[in-house]
């Protein structure tokens, strides 16, 4: 593939490529962070963070896979690595007592509570 003449233009589209999906992750966090600020912080939410977070690593790496020339089993293989630590750094996070403090600083106690009328 060195000696093709579109290698070139097709690692300029690459990086446009790569370009665009940071944008695009970085935008669903925004967006995440919207929904977070106006209807408080969930679990799903937390799960959707974590989510998000692994499409930018998972990002990264093809990057790094484009710019130190590797195979496709070096980027499968940090993949697979970034998708295990993910998966354990979720399973060990306090979901309810992240959400729980979250809706009790940003509300108060009294919103928390229902009030019988």
């Amino acid at each position: 593939m060195k000696g093709d003449k579109k290698t070139p233009l097709l690692k300029t589209l690459s990086w446009i490529w790569v370009i665009q999906n940071f944008i695009l992750a970085l935008s669903a966090f925004y967006r995440l962070q919207m929904y977070i600020n106006y209807n408080g912080l969930t679990r799903l939410r937390i799960v959707g963070a974590y989510g998000i977070a692994l499409v930018i690593v998972g990002l990264l790496i093809v990057t790094l896979k484009m710019h130190m020339i590797r195979n496709f089993l070096w980027m499968l293989r940090r993949q697979l690595i970034a998708f295990a630590l993910f998966f354990f750094m979720l399973q060990i996070t306090p979901m309810n007592w992240i959400v729980f403090k979250y809706l009790f600083a940003e509300e108060g106690i009294e919103k928390l509570i229902v009030n019988e009328y």
